[in-house]
């Protein structure tokens, strides 16, 4: 009789010992480490999209916008190395002159009455000035303003030759006598009253024009 041979016992896997198992971690942690790994792999590529693709164009564009303003800059020093002295004298001046024609101090105004008072005289007429409030004009580097200035004038006889002259024009003449005067002076209304055929008042409303004065 054959003897019965022994039976090997089923050996069981050996089981894994708890380091590694903390190594490898659970599933859930192995998913949320590979999602970690392509978030983290997403932004590095991202990073050197924009480094590598939109950047450059950036940078391009600035030395662009930079080589054009240093050309504008060396264009504009070139004309001002160009523009002549006589036109620049000549621009100073114009704006000398034009400074000359506005009030600019009360002895400017006392001149003006007594140029007016002197006209009217001439013309036979009698004539009183108000002056209203000044009303500023907006002007770049400059302090402008305008001031009403409304004279009442009353018609006299004429003596002798000077009756050639109607009163409508003797109050015209001293209208525009005044509106030519050195000063800048604008016709803003004028009103006459009187009887048929002649006129014994009028009412003439100007705009005497002032600035700062300027130091020499």
């Amino acid at each position: 009789m054959t003897p019965a041979l022994p039976t090997t016992a089923q050996q069981s896997p050996p089981p894994i010992p708890p380091s590694v198992r903390f190594r490898l971690g659970s599933p859930r942690e192995v998913i949320f480490r590979l999602i970690v790994a392509v978030v983290v792999l997403g932004s590095v590529g991202l990073a050197w999209w924009s480094f590598a693709k939109v950047l450059p164009p950036l940078q391009n564009k600035a030395r662009e916008l930079s080589s054009n303003l240093s050309g504008l800059s060396m264009e504009v020093d070139g004309l001002d190395s160009k523009w002549p002295k006589a036109a620049a004298e000549q621009v100073t001046n114009s704006y000398d002159e034009l400074r000359s024609q506005l009030f600019s101090n009360e002895a400017a105004f006392a001149r003006w009455l007594a140029n007016l008072n002197g006209q009217a005289s001439t013309l036979t007429l009698d004539a009183k000035a108000d002056f209203g409030k000044t009303a500023p004009v907006p002007a770049p580097g400059e302090k402008l303003a305008t001031i009403p200035a409304t004279i009442f004038v009353e018609v006299r006889p004429s003596p002798g030759t000077a009756a050639t002259q109607s009163p409508y024009q003797r109050v015209v003449q001293l209208t525009q006598q005044l509106c030519a005067a050195e000063k800048r002076t604008d016709l803003a209304e004028l009103t006459l009253s009187g009887g048929i055929g002649s006129i014994s008042r009028a009412v003439v409303v100007l705009n005497l024009w002032a600035g700062e004065e300027r130091a020499r």
